[in-house]
């Protein structure tokens, strides 16, 4: 657990995230029947943070809302839930969004060069990561991906915009009945991330349903800093220590 000071997981709301080690990883085409997703550990239980983060918003502007008392985080309707896993070289991430309502999800298509503030606007989802460790709102990278298939890639404040950007990393996109998926892979090297050297990082999930009016995260922020007290360390090949699961520290 280098790289984690001891008070950070001896928090209250203090989470660990175990990341399996895959030999070979899932194409990723917006479906599951790569083999890497049957050893992938999976994480659900989404919370609802629609009230939370408004109350972040009224005492950013200094509304009136910024004296109501701090909203709690509700479980997020309809369900979420994600699959994790990684080899020597990406991050993999699978989300399953269930929608009673396929018909409504949001996602149309903004166009290239005219999408970057629109993205959130659709039905998304978020990966939140803090690879240095630093807990301080500048650090965090932000991936996006829309039930569009549009992505964005936020790194330390600044948002990627170009092609070769978008290119360096995949996310894809399938609809179905009752749910939609979007399957994402990270390059490590792109995270600043080393699955033997340098493999614990801060990590949140999000989802925003109908867009970014209401969003649902698999933990709660730390205020501004979206990643919380919520870390993941990525397992080695022939680890046997770690379990996998989540865990409060105590």
């Amino acid at each position: 657990m280098k790289h984690i000071k001891a008070n950070h997981l001896c928090r209250p709301d203090g989470r660990l995230l175990v990341i399996p080690f895959v030999e070979k990883g899932p194409w990723i085409d917006g479906k599951l029947n790569d083999p890497a997703w049957k050893t992938a550990v999976s994480y659900g239980r989404f919370l609802d943070a629609t009230a939370y983060f408004q109350h972040r918003y009224d005492i950013s502007s200094i509304n009136p809302g910024m004296f109501d008392p701090e909203p709690a985080l509700a479980p997020a309707v309809p369900g979420t839930k994600v699959l994790l896993c990684h080899d020597r070289a990406y991050l993999y991430a699978t989300f399953i969004c269930h929608d009673p309502c396929p018909a409504e999800i949001r996602r149309r298509d903004h166009g290239f060069g005219n999408f970057f503030n629109r993205l959130t606007r659709e039905d998304c989802v978020y990966l939140w990561l803090d690879p240095v460790l630093e807990h301080v709102r500048p650090s965090v990278l932000e991936y996006i991906v829309n039930a569009a298939g549009q992505k964005s890639e936020c790194i330390r404040g600044s948002y990627s915009g170009d092609l070769l950007s978008l290119m360096a990393w995949e996310g894809r996109v399938t609809i179905g009945k009752d749910s939609w998926i979007a399957e994402i892979m990270l390059p490590l090297e792109r995270l600043g991330l080393d699955a033997a050297n340098k493999n614990v990082f801060g990590l949140n999930l999000g989802r925003g349903y109908r867009g970014d009016w209401r969003t649902h995260v698999l933990f709660k922020p730390d205020g501004d800093f979206l990643p919380g007290w919520a870390f993941a360390v990525l397992e080695g090949k022939s680890a046997k220590a770690l379990k996998r699961g989540i865990a409060r520290i105590n």
